[in-house]
């Protein structure tokens, strides 16, 4: 009895021993998510084996695991084959952006500052900054920039820029909760805030009429909702996307005014549309953790299982033509750009969406083609001396953009370089969506 007694006793201390080292030395190594301080954790720790590097500072420099500063990108480590297909756009910080016909650039910055890059040279729109701004999209055709900003009550305004006249116009103070651009043009769907009443509406505002004035849908009971315009006649109302609650969406008939309703079971719901949304990828699931997830590219023909990545970190490139008779436009959807992260088990393990867009965690990519007929893929860029973590993708041309989370730059890869690399070459349709 003695003698298990001493052998309990001993294996109790060495579980002390354990415990007391793991509070002394294991917590120091806890990633931090950037622009965040933990409770005695200094920015720009080192990271645990096999973690991506980090963003430390607006100047883009990441810190390896060996606490060195490391650039984003390192062109003396890039084959010349590798730096034909890939390169910096601009060394702006870039929230959205557009590219036109000629090649320009439109950004607006994380300032709001609005500037214009044409071969290299970089010309200021709009010097207007805003610390406040939280979100910015550009219209469709490029002429217009929405944006949305919270005041210290978290109150919400919207403001439109027009890039030709290079003014801005507040759209409200407060009294709308959520915009979106249409499909197409200059036209605006957005979602008031509840009245006293408890009532919401949902207006449609063309900024291309000579006087803009708010055509009303519908009026509604909801909390909390956002909206999306994916297809011409079709708005959709849906949750903001979490892990910790299930979500609802809607969609509303443009021109009947009818609304039923499409999900209202699954979490973490992100949803992209290819420009017209005849196709639509989707991201959701059922239990607690991303293994649960579900990552289902959808057509007019198809429905696809694809690799783990976000709906967000991907692009439609779809081919649009004006039907003779009607004059409407058609759709055929010719391929998805993704990128996908290279550690596919540590991008599962988060809590997803949450941990993603609160850059809990940042990611590695490597950039796949992948076929909306048959689900196959092809991977068409994975250097290890590039380190990305791809939002805000679009096809413009011949051309993938995409911003960097790791330093918030604007970078391209050239589709049809990427594809003589791996002997592939442009199908017909390829280089002509957004």
């Amino acid at each position: 009895m003695k003698r298990i007694l001493s052998i309990v006793g001993i294996i109790a201390l060495i579980a002390a021993i354990i415990l007391i080292a793991y509070f002394l030395f294991g917590r120091g190594t806890s990633v931090t998510p950037p622009g965040e301080h933990g409770p005695g954790t200094p920015q720009g720790g080192l990271l645990p084996p096999g973690t991506p590097p980090q963003p430390t500072t607006e100047t883009g420099g990441l810190i390896g695991q060996d606490g060195s500063l490391l650039p984003v990108v390192d062109p003396t480590k890039l084959s010349k084959e590798a730096r034909a297909v890939f390169e910096a756009v601009a060394q702006n910080p870039v929230a959205d952006y557009f590219v036109r016909e000629d090649s320009s650039v439109l950004l607006i910055q994380p300032d709001g500052k609005v500037v214009k890059i044409a071969n290299k040279e970089e010309e200021v729109l709009s010097d207007s900054t805003d610390p406040s701004l939280a979100t910015a999209s550009f219209s469709p055709d490029g002429k217009y920039i929405l944006t949305m900003s919270e005041d210290k009550e978290q109150k919400r305004l919207f403001s439109t820029f027009n890039i030709t006249s290079r003014s801005w116009q507040l759209l409200s103070d407060g009294a709308i909760l959520s915009a979106a651009w249409a499909p197409t043009g200059a036209k605006l769907v957005y979602l008031t805030s509840p009245a006293p009443s408890g009532k919401s509406s949902l207006a449609i505002l063309d900024l291309a009429a000579e006087t803009p004035s708010p055509q009303p849908l519908l009026s509604l009971y909801q909390q909390d909702m956002r909206v999306a315009w994916p297809k011409p006649d079709e708005v959709v109302l849906y949750s903001p996307p979490s892990a910790e609650a299930e979500g609802s969406m809607w969609k509303v008939s443009v021109t009947k005014k009818t609304i039923v309703p499409i999900d209202d079971q699954s979490r973490g719901r992100v949803t992209k549309w290819s420009r017209l949304g005849s196709a639509m990828l989707s991201y959701s699931f059922q239990g607690r953790t991303a293994r649960n997830g579900t990552y289902i590219l959808t057509t007019a023909d198809n429905s696809f299982y694809l690799s783990a990545t976000f709906p967000t970190k991907c692009a439609f490139d779809s081919h649009i033509t004006t039907e003779g008779d009607t004059g409407a436009a058609r759709e055929e959807v010719t391929a998805l750009y993704c990128a996908v992260p290279r550690n596919e088990n540590d991008f599962l393990s988060h809590e997803l969406p949450d941990d993603y867009f609160a850059k809990a965690f940042f990611t590695l990519d490597r950039f796949r083609k992948i076929d909306p007929q048959d689900g196959s893929s092809v991977l068409i860029f994975d250097e290890p001396e590039v380190n990305v973590d791809a939002t805000n993708l679009k096809v413009f041309g011949n051309d993938l953009y995409f911003v960097n989370r790791y330093d918030q730059r604007l970078y391209v890869i050239h589709i049809d370089e990427a594809l003589k690399r791996i002997g592939e070459e442009l199908t017909p349709n390829d280089g002509d969506a957004q």
